[in-house]
């Protein structure tokens, strides 16, 4: 197929359906003269879009389909194990102390940069507006806070 055949074919469907839509409004047109209830009944046939419940199953592993509930929640099951198995040789350290990782000073620096000027101030009183002109005396000083903490 070419790429002019293309276009002629979008050009007639085009006008195809701009001559039902006429044809439609028309109709919509004419109900409105003699029968309101038909009216919207029209137009909701051509605005309203039919929920399809298609229940297409669950595939397994090989690409047969399941349909039964055990099979399906088994089929779950075997998935999220796929999905969270982790086979990588080296994890994460975790301190068995229960302290979480660090905060970074642009860690700070970006919360203060996300404050928006022009709020209210909070309970401590400080408006951002304060805080973002004293940018890197107050980073320094939230950094020995939290590392305090």
């Amino acid at each position: 197929m070419k790429e002019g055949d293309n276009r002629a074919i979008k050009r007639e469907c085009t006008k195809a359906k701009e001559k039902w839509m006429d044809k439609i409004c028309e109709e919509v047109e004419e109900l409105d003269k003699r029968d309101e209830r038909r009216k919207y009944d029209k137009v909701k046939e051509i605005t309203f879009k039919k929920k399809r419940n298609i229940s297409t199953g669950i595939k397994k592993a090989d690409g047969t389909i399941v349909m039964e509930s055990k099979e399906i929640l088994e089929r779950w099951t075997e998935y999220t194990e796929e999905l969270f198995d982790d086979d990588r040789i080296e994890h994460l350290y975790f301190n068995d102390n229960g302290d979480g990782p660090s905060i970074i000073r642009s860690e700070i620096e970006a919360s203060l940069k996300q404050m928006k000027s022009g709020k209210g101030t909070g309970n401590d009183g400080i408006a951002a507006e304060m805080l973002e002109v004293l940018l890197e005396y107050v980073i320094d000083i939230l950094m020995e806070i939290v590392e305090g903490i």
